[in-house]
């Protein structure tokens, strides 16, 4: 069963590199009761010791207990033997994710299939195609879930013979949650095949610009190699690849289609 502690110190809305610091000396309880005083003797700035002191967070922490038990949610932290050793060694790893699905995929070799949202037919193709063939020769795939490139992925991996698919998501795991809407059958049926969801946010947790930022760290930590069908220069996309490059994985592109 997920702990309160932990669950409380998800609920913190702090930098992952703020908590991972603390976490390498303390226990989720041993920093649930820590005083101001104490976040002050630590070197916590006061926007950050206001916010792991704010009230709110520590109310209600058994009915997202309950939640995440009856919907089979489960938070893993980097010090479990089921986090990902792929996730461990990025920079700015995340300290904890949570995850609904088969687990066990975690630990095997995927691939990342990435591209724009508005991507062209020809991108959805390579995007469905290449994920159908991973999974007949049983690899995974790993995406995020957003519409274009990223769904064609997952369908593409879900329609194939034998490999599972891995969605990470910009916001909670919670139906409610889930971004874009339209995507909420994706998501289940992705669940419903013995694939895997995960987030660094916990269930409640909206999307914001921001987290899919943080997310695409993860989309390329967790894969070995990445494939990118479609991009622009600025795009979410290329913050992904720059990612990848940083963490030394191999990059690859679809060929241009030429008229």
């Amino acid at each position: 069963m997920n702990n309160i502690y932990d669950i409380w110190f998800a609920r913190v809305k702090v930098a992952n590199r703020i908590k991972a610091k603390l976490y390498e000396n303390f226990t989720t309880r041993e920093i649930f009761y820590f005083t101001e005083e104490k976040y002050i003797k630590l070197g916590l700035k006061t926007v950050s010791i206001e916010k792991f002191l704010e009230k709110n967070n520590k109310i209600g922490l058994e009915k997202y207990q309950k939640y995440m038990e009856q919907n089979k949610i489960i938070q893993i932290f980097i010090n479990s033997k089921e986090y990902p050793n792929s996730l461990k060694n990025i920079l700015d790893a995340p300290i904890y994710i949570f995850a609904k699905g088969n687990i066990e995929i975690l630990k095997k070799e995927c691939i990342a299939i990435i591209g724009a949202r508005n991507s062209s037919n020809y991108g959805k193709k390579i995007a469905f195609e290449t994920a159908k063939e991973l999974s007949n020769l049983n690899i995974n795939t790993v995406s995020g879930m957003a519409n274009g490139v990223d769904s064609f992925a997952h369908l593409g991996s879900l329609q194939g013979k034998y490999g599972k698919t891995i969605a990470v998501l910009a916001n909670g795991l919670s139906n409610q949650d889930i971004y874009p809407r339209n995507n909420v059958g994706l998501y289940n049926k992705i669940i419903q095949n013995n694939g895997l969801v995960i987030s660094e946010y916990i269930v409640g947790t909206k999307a914001k610009p921001y987290y899919f930022l943080e997310r695409n760290r993860i989309v390329s930590g967790l894969a070995n190699k990445i494939l990118v069908t479609e991009a622009g220069d600025k795009s979410g996309t290329m913050i992904t690849v720059g990612y990848g490059l940083d963490q030394g994985k191999d990059i690859f592109a679809a060929p241009r289609k030429y008229l």
